[in-house]
């Protein structure tokens, strides 16, 4: 007969606790970190530790992707020792099906420079035939460096000297020239041209009969578009010039403001540069007592659109590394949970970076400046089913963005559902710092500071024409020096055409505003509420263009309907429970928004159109002196000491 021994339940106990906690440990060290290394004397043939790193960022990328596929739910750290990182193509990494963690990190904050260009030495002083105000030096561009265009939108040649943009030459230095009678037939009931042929006074002009590569950037017929447009010809009997195609969307007027770029005749100031593309040199005005042998010059010159591609993956970071010198920096696509932090991007010719999909996406702590088109584009979310992408933008600092263009670039354009943006400072632009076209916004606590600098028409914040855009607050954030007594169409809060239901409230206006456009302008909304805002030293607090019964013209027209009931569906239960003011029938009250409790301080005029349609509550006009009650801008981001105080006056066009 056998013998069974039976384990008493109380040890049967036991040995299962001990069986989940093994397995829960194993589970744990499988997530257990693991690090590699970079760096510029590193090799791709050694193993990526602290003593034997990897040298190039590609390599490293390929193998930390390759880790993580072997090891599952891994925590990989790829950590960059300082120097500098040559890029000339871009890196790419795919984390579709990756279920681990990837993170690239600088060990010192701003000390890894992604660096996208070629130097360009062995400069040599030349004499020139005109008066240059410093020293004019001349380079040979090697033969194995493609020359991208001067103008262009995308893969653009630009030129830093000592982390700064360089100047293609231009007249005038500072301002505008304005176009004179226009010789191409005016067909247009705005009194424009369809081609860009017109007379000119300024005799300084007609040495452009014998440029090869001379283009005019100007604001052709508004003042809130401007374009590049190449000279084909210049006629120095009549004293005009006639612009190659394609030519200005809107046409030409008479009077348009416009300055000359890359001109050889006009190299006469520091750091402006000019091409001279058929014998490959690169002249360049310096400072009187450098030295041309020791000089370097970089030149974008990345063969890729991108500066590293990030796609489909789940909690990706990147921390303290600085990317200099590219056509955009980052693309983050149908990534989620991921982090962009503490990174500095600047000079890059075209935007800085793109977050396309994906939700819960962060960007904090960063440093965007020198940037010649957008800082950051973000498209995230669902409009119809108000499903939020749950973004955020934080603690940012964005300087000097849309160099290239002066309209219509904005350091953050949003498109979608869902972001928050805080604690962020913009400052010095030509134009719009933010511009939303989506729902469930929030803008809280940023400091906006002299922009919208050159174009006209425009507002620090921009939404435009289509009334289902709803939930977007705008609150307690610090604005100064926007628009000014002798500017038209300038505002720190612009509401464009129709843009309804959205909150202004507990926000502090200081010297904002012009003739036309308050610090507030609302054109042709309603519902919209401005509250306990205060609004000081300005010449205009707040504007009203209404549209009485041309509201009702617009609603019901094809395009807006579209917008409100295929694209989104204002009626549908979703959209009337989320934004009550919808529940009512659209096309009443145009025009009526509603302004309470706000404080007018010493402000030149209150209001501009007010109509009686508009509910006016509590609003206190005062002579004291005020000062914000709320914290505002950028705390503890690395690159604090970058934001000095405003320089730039704005140009009255």
């Amino acid at each position: 007969m056998t013998n069974h021994y039976r384990l008493p339940h109380f040890y049967k106990l036991i040995l299962l606790f001990a069986l989940l906690v093994t397995n829960t440990l194993a589970s744990h060290a499988i997530a257990v970190e693991k690090r590699f290394y970079i760096s510029p004397q590193g090799n791709d043939k050694q193993q990526g530790t602290q003593r034997a790193p990897w040298k190039t960022t590609t390599y490293a990328l390929t193998q930390c992707i390759t880790y993580l596929r072997n090891n599952p739910h891994s925590r990989v750290k790829l950590m960059y020792f300082p120097g500098t990182y040559t890029m000339l193509q871009a890196a790419e990494i795919d984390g579709k099906g990756i279920e681990g963690t990837l993170s690239i990190e600088a060990i010192e904050t701003g000390k890894t420079i992604i660096d996208c260009s070629t130097s360009i030495q062995h400069f040599e002083e030349i004499k020139t035939p005109h008066a240059v105000k410093g020293k004019l030096l001349r380079a040979k561009v090697p033969a194995n460096i493609s020359l991208n265009p001067i103008i262009a939108d995308d893969n653009r040649l630009e030129l830093y000297h000592n982390g700064s943009r360089l100047q293609p030459a231009r007249y005038p230095n500072n301002g505008f020239i304005k176009t004179g009678a226009l010789l191409s037939p005016i067909t247009e009931s705005d009194h424009s041209a369809k081609e860009g042929r017109f007379c000119f006074t300024d005799k300084r002009l007609n040495s452009l009969a014998n440029e090869k590569e001379a283009w005019l950037l100007g604001f052709w017929c508004y003042n809130w578009a401007d374009s590049y447009q190449c000279v084909q010809s210049v006629d120095t009997q009549q004293q005009s010039i006639m612009l190659a195609a394609p030519r200005h969307h809107y046409g030409y007027r008479e009077g348009a403001n416009f300055y000359t770029v890359h001109a050889f005749e006009y190299l006469d100031s520091l750091n402006e540069y000019y091409l001279d593309r058929q014998n490959r040199y690169i002249y360049w005005v310096s400072k009187k007592t450098t030295k041309p042998s020791r000089l370097t010059l970089k030149m974008s010159n990345i063969k890729d659109d991108y500066c590293l591609r990030i796609k489909n993956f789940s909690h990706f970071t990147i921390k303290g590394l600085t990317f200099l010198y590219g056509n955009r920096a980052l693309l983050l696509q149908d990534c989620s949970n991921s982090i962009v932090a503490e990174c500095k991007i600047s000079c890059m010719a075209s935007d800085a970076m793109h977050i396309q999909g994906g939700q819960q996406n962060v960007v904090k702590d960063c440093f965007f400046s020198h940037i010649g088109a957008n800082g950051i584009i973000i498209t995230g979310g669902n409009r119809k089913t108000l499903e939020a992408a749950n973004d955020t933008i934080h603690n940012n600092i964005f300087t000097d963005i849309s160099y290239y263009l002066n309209t219509f670039q904005r350091a953050i354009t949003f498109t979608g559902c869902g972001i928050t943006i805080t604690n962020n400072a913009f400052t010095d632009m030509p134009t719009t710092a933010i511009e939303i076209a989506g729902n469930n916004v929030v803008i809280k606590h940023n400091l906006f500071r002299n922009l919208v600098c050159v174009s006209d028409d425009q507002g620090a914040i921009d939404m435009y024409n289509d009334p289902s855009f709803r939930g977007v607050i705008i609150k307690e954030n610090y604005w100064s020096n926007i628009g000014g007594a002798d500017r038209h169409k300038v505002a720190a809060v612009r509401l464009d055409d129709l843009i309804s239901g959205i909150e202004i409230s507990g926000n502090f206006f200081e010297k904002c505003g012009s003739s036309q456009y308050g610090a507030v302008e609302i054109h042709g909304g309603k519902d919209n509420i401005v509250k306990a805002n205060t609004f000081n030293n300005c010449p205009l607090a707040m504007s009203f263009h209404q549209y009485g019964d041309y509201w009702k013209t617009c609603i019901n027209s094809e395009d807006i309907q579209k917008k409100i009931y295929k694209d989104v569906n204002i009626n549908s239960e979703l959209y009337q429970k989320s934004y009550p003011s919808l529940r009512t029938n659209l096309l009443l009250d145009a025009d009526r928004n509603f302004i309470e409790d706000n404080i007018l301080a010493n402000c030149t005029r209150d209001y501009l159109y007010e109509r009686a349609v508009n509910q006016f509550v509590r609003n206190q006009k005062t002579s004291t002196p005020t000062r914000p009650r709320f914290s505002y801008g950028p705390k503890n981001n690395p690159y604090e000491r970058h934001l000095l105080p405003a320089r730039n006056k704005p140009i009255n066009l």
